[in-house]
């Protein structure tokens, strides 16, 4: 199993599928790979991570981040790269997941 560590307030969101997708600044897998990020939850990739920037990220897919407002993605992004300068500049890869059922 490989390691995909989350914020725990992503929990919930995750487990009610509201959650399925997260901008890592590294690649993580790749389409069909299972990560556990808590014991007994498990997710797969659905697709080959894909590069892009923050701001696409915040504008088209904040939503499937769990967040209600590309602002509140920013601001999360922000909590977790508080050095980062031009945050919505920020190159990474979007993973697309889902929930693996028991």
């Amino acid at each position: 199993m490989k390691p995909l560590r989350f914020l725990p307030e992503f929990r919930p969101l995750i487990e009610s599928g509201r959650k399925t997708k997260t901008f890592r600044r590294t690649m993580h897998g790749e389409a069909g790979d299972v990560f556990e990020p808590w014991p007994g939850v498990k997710v797969r990739l659905v697709h080959d991570p894909a590069k892009t920037k923050a701001w696409a990220v915040a504008e088209f897919h904040h939503r499937d981040e769990g967040f209600d407002s590309p602002a509140e993605f920013m601001r999360c992004l922000k909590r977790i790269h508080p050095r980062q300068r031009d945050l919505d500049q920020m190159v990474g890869y979007l993973h697309s997941f889902e929930l693996v059922k028991p």
